[in-house]
């Protein structure tokens, strides 16, 4: 196990993190993989993580070809990809790839940038991405946005930069030591939530929880700097409940197939879970090849090969 520096003591507990490792959830199980180029930036990002799952898996893909790099986060096998260096990352990865990342229930982080009213770099741009901006504690143990971080509409959520060891300890300087500490809370969130409901949260599940569970700290709701605030693990006995109730007011509904575009451009999506989404009923007559959704009495009758919908009220 990485020690884990007693620096650090407040910004654990300000983001209930210590409560997660003192009921050893410390990230194991959970492979986290690092996109970067092979340099000591690279090792400072690695210190970040371990410091918030400090028994993480970590795996690390070097930024190369577009395809390379793709298929090498693929074969990683990682449940959390973090990515400090997205203005290079952004010409490797298209959008097509990222979205089949998230498709696999793989959680992607990427630094905003330290670029402050430049805008936040490429990758951070790609919706599939979550952005992380960085925040520093002040004084009196208050959240405080990093002077440097980007500022732009994309960002999503903002993070602590740990203090690290290296031949002394420091804390390094760039948002790109705020997207692996996230990444390593996420991890301790995946062990716990996993002993809970033996399983790891689908992407949907982990995306509202770091875009909800936060702390607001600018404007009321997203805003340039800070997006939704100051991500926040849940108290571990509160995950359960914190599930339910992100899921009650956005439902999840894992299909058994998938939605296609055919050859014309048309969108092909499979319309029984759709219509059973909106509370209705849905019913198939194999003999007539009739499909029907009913809604509080007003019927819809389609036969399958044929361009006519009729409707009943």
């Amino acid at each position: 196990m990485i020690k884990v520096l007693y620096q650090n003591k407040n910004i654990f507990n300000y983001v209930n993190l210590t409560e997660y490792h003192n009921q050893n959830y410390t990230g194991k199980g959970v492979k986290v993989c690092i996109l970067e180029s092979d340099t000591d930036h690279r090792n400072t990002v690695a210190k970040s993580l371990s410091q918030s799952a400090p028994d993480c898996e970590i795996i690390y893909v070097n930024l190369s070809s577009i395809e390379n790099t793709y298929q090498k986060i693929i074969d990683s096998k990682a449940n959390i990809v973090t990515c400090s260096n997205g203005k290079i990352a952004g010409n490797l990865i298209t959008l097509e790839q990222s979205l089949d990342l998230i498709n696999r229930n793989i959680l992607l982080l990427c630094a905003v940038g330290n670029d402050d009213s430049s805008g936040v770099v490429k990758l951070a741009k790609d919706e599939n991405w979550i952005s992380v901006g960085a925040v520093t504690l002040d004084n009196y143990n208050k959240p405080r946005l990093a002077e440097y971080s980007s500022i732009g509409e994309e960002i999503d959520i903002v993070g602590f930069i740990p203090y690290v060891q290296g031949g002394y300890v420091y804390q390094p300087i760039g948002t790109s030591f705020a997207s692996p500490f996230v990444a390593g809370m996420c991890a301790c969130f995946y062990q716990a939530f996993k002993e809970l409901y033996n399983r790891l949260p689908i992407y949907q599940e982990i995306f509202n929880l770091l875009t909800t569970n936060v702390e607001d700290m600018l404007d009321i709701g997203k805003d340039i700097k800070t997006g939704y605030g100051l991500f926040k693990l849940p108290k571990v006995d509160n995950i359960e409940l914190f599930i339910k109730e992100v899921n009650l007011l956005e439902r999840i509904i894992k299909m058994d197939t998938i939605s296609k575009i055919d050859s014309n451009d048309r969108t092909l999506i499979p319309l029984r879970f759709f219509a059973e989404a909106l509370g209705c009923e849905v019913g198939w007559n194999n003999e007539t090849k009739t499909v029907t959704i009913n809604q509080n009495n007003k019927i819809i009758e389609h036969v399958i090969g044929t361009d006519i919908i009729y409707i009943k009220e």
